[in-house]
């Protein structure tokens, strides 16, 4: 709401414009305030199949804080682009991995960053974000000494279970230096 104040331009523009376009992503969706350009990932919550655009005010209720939809190739190079330095400066960088104690309890965790968290899968160190609504869940984690980024998006809320399925990537294909497995 600040940067819209302060601009005059509402924060999807500004969001594509200054991130998205730059960085060619384009699977992103703010849903409430965008149409979607391609099929949404039907989830299923409680086992029945339900289209979350059919429910855009649970979607939409955090305005610009709920979050945002996407697929695992986008959100994998979002988070690679991030923590590879094409985003944020080198000092925002290391201000961003300065972790302190969190609360311990998602799976792996290690600490909490400026906006991000640090996790331990395979005996190395990560960094990364989870993420979860009623329609779906994420993980996205990249890991600093192999620079392999991994994103895990679940059509299920409630339940699923990405913190178990991430760690247990080995060999996966590789774009670049984005490694991407959808499921």
């Amino acid at each position: 709401m600040v940067a819209e104040q302060a601009t005059g331009r509402a924060f999807t523009e500004l969001y594509r414009q200054r991130l998205f376009g730059p960085l060619g992503l384009d699977a992103i969706l703010m849903p409430g305030l965008e149409e979607p350009t391609r099929p949404v990932a039907v989830a299923y919550p409680s086992g029945s199949a339900i289209n979350p655009m059919d429910h855009l005010s649970l979607l939409s209720i955090g305005h610009s804080a709920f979050g945002l939809l996407s697929n695992a190739s986008t959100v994998a190079r979002w988070g690679h682009a991030l923590f590879s330095g094409s985003v944020i400066s080198e000092r925002s960088q290391q201000e961003m991995r300065t972790m302190v104690a969190a609360a311990g309890n998602i799976q792996g965790e290690t600490g909490s960053g400026l906006g991000i968290r640090g996790y331990e899968y395979l005996d190395r160190k990560q960094f990364g974000h989870s993420g979860g609504a009623t329609f779906g869940s994420s993980l996205l984690l990249f890991d600093p000494q192999t620079g392999v980024t991994v994103a895990v998006v679940m059509n299920q809320g409630a339940g699923a279970d990405h913190f178990s399925l991430a760690p247990v990537f080995r060999g996966a294909p590789r774009v670049g230096q984005v490694s991407v497995d959808s499921y």
